[in-house]
């Protein structure tokens, strides 16, 4: 796995549910972490737009940490919504 597979998977997730428009890919970052007892290790940190979208988007982002740790994979996630100031 690659940081861009790891953003692929993600765009592919949100807008299979309608909420890519409220992620600001700009903002939100991916990442791989120093491996951590050899297993593959990434972060995901995504941004919304929406603060309506938060508990969703938490729900997409626990469910792609689910589904990676059958593949030998550990994600760690962040998701929050943007300030504006």
């Amino acid at each position: 796995m690659t940081t861009q597979t790891l953003k692929s998977g993600a765009v592919e997730r949100f807008a299979s549910v309608g909420l890519l428009k409220d992620v600001d890919l700009e903002r939100s970052e991916f990442s791989e972490l120093p491996r951590f007892f050899e297993v593959s290790h990434f972060f995901m940190r995504v941004i919304l737009n929406n603060a309506a979208s938060l508990p969703r988007s938490n729900e997409i982002a626990a469910r792609m940490k689910h589904d990676l740790q059958y593949q030998g994979i550990e994600l760690d996630y962040v998701v929050q919504v943007q300030s504006h100031k």
